[in-house]
């Protein structure tokens, strides 16, 4: 018998103990099962679990139809055939045939009654006829009750084949989703594809706009050299332009306020002319000015250098430099009153001002007190700076 059919086991009974020595011996006493089928030995007190749980001959209550039969008769029960038979196929042909066998059946069993009917008086004293009458009424029932559950086995097959309907659709689903899945699993291979793409572009115009940056800086730089390259000739053509040979400069200054105001506020505080020589070979020489005045004379004259350079012609000349030299700052109202200085090198021999220049330049000589600031500032406008420009000159002596 499958366990799955069997109902749930009664909790074992208990043995009840009792004091009489007497009474227990007989609990212990072995007994045999009185069903005729069985005559199983056993104790006399487990005879009501044996009855219960495991004599054959025992009547036993089918879960499925609530019907009383001996339990050797379990497994030929039609609650335990419809199992095996609700695994057959699902068809309504094999359904027909199976109800083809049971209604044959029926005709057979009928026609043996009809058979031992006609025998009736002599019915009950032959114990082989009443045996047989009982056999076949027996199998009449059972047949009744297989009827019954293929019938309701009917039913059954329906919602089965609702099932299976179910089934199918859950697995065209399923084929579905599968199918949607490969389809995702594709587009995100493509995805990565098109964002390695995108990283690998991104990173090819990382390192071109990190070439182009190199190489915009290198012509930037390029681009700062000329400019520097073009400022330096614009100075050495203006130099050129400025630059006299006769021993005579005029020294054009223009903006002199504001360079003089950019010098108090911290920036340059001198200035420097172009070179002008004495005689078309002879030494070089600039002035330098210092706009708010140097050493004594700071911020209340203006001071005024001569400065001798290193020149293209310096191993001709007679060293050290001995020209007198004028310095003038004009009055350019027309008065004629001008502010001058006179330079002696010839006082002053032994100053590292005049000798050979072996830098580019030697160390200034001149005033430090050229000129009062207030003088050409505040008293004299008009008079030494006009239009915010000054004028200066410089003259060699060329007979000393």
């Amino acid at each position: 018998m499958p366990g799955e059919d069997k109902p749930v086991d009664p909790p074992r009974p208990t043995v009840i103990q009792v004091d009489s020595p007497r009474q227990a011996a007989e609990d212990e006493e072995e007994i045999q099962c009185f069903k005729s089928c069985c005559r199983k030995r056993i104790k006399r007190c487990t005879l009501i679990y044996h009855l219960h749980q495991e004599c054959m001959d025992a009547l036993y209550k089918c879960e499925e139809c609530n019907k009383k039969l001996l339990r050797r008769e379990y497994e030929d029960h039609i609650c335990y055939r419809v199992k095996k038979f609700r695994n057959l196929n699902k068809g309504s042909k094999q359904t027909l045939k199976v109800e083809k066998d049971i209604a044959l059946e029926e005709k057979e069993i009928i026609s043996e009654m009809k058979t031992l009917m006609m025998s009736f008086p002599a019915w009950q004293d032959n114990k082989g006829l009443s045996d047989k009458m009982a056999d076949l009424q027996a199998r009449v029932l059972k047949l009744e009750e297989e009827k019954a559950c293929y019938c309701k086995h009917a039913t059954y097959s329906g919602l089965e084949r609702k099932l299976d309907d179910t089934v199918n659709k859950t697995a065209a689903t399923d084929e579905k989703l599968r199918q949607q899945k490969e389809q995702i699993q594709t587009l995100k291979m493509a995805c990565n594809e098109i964002r390695n793409k995108v990283e690998q572009l991104k990173e090819n115009s990382r390192h071109q706009e990190e070439r182009f940056e190199e190489q915009i800086a290198a012509i930037l730089k390029m681009v700062k050299d000329q400019q520097r390259s073009i400022e330096r000739a614009e100075t050495n053509l203006t130099a050129m332009k400025e630059t006299t040979y006769n021993g005579t400069f005029i020294w054009r200054i223009d903006n002199f306020e504001i360079l003089r105001m950019h010098a108090i506020s911290g920036g340059d505080t001198e200035i420097y002319s172009a070179p002008f020589y004495a005689g078309r070979y002879g030494p070089k020489m600039c002035l330098k000015l210092c706009l708010n005045g140097c050493n004594i004379g700071h911020g209340t004259h203006l001071s005024l250098y001569l400065v001798v350079m290193k020149g293209e012609y310096d191993n001709f000349q007679q060293w050290p430099f001995h020209h007198t030299v004028k310095l003038i700052l004009f009055d350019q109202s027309g008065h004629g009153h001008h502010i001058d200085d006179v330079i002696r090198p010839s006082d002053h021999q032994l100053s590292s001002a005049f000798r050979k220049p072996v830098d580019d330049m030697n160390v200034p000589f001149g005033s430090p007190l050229f000129a009062k600031l207030r003088d050409v500032l505040e008293f004299s406008r008009d008079k030494y700076m006009k239009d915010d420009v000054l004028f200066i000159k410089a003259s060699v002596d060329m007979r000393d």
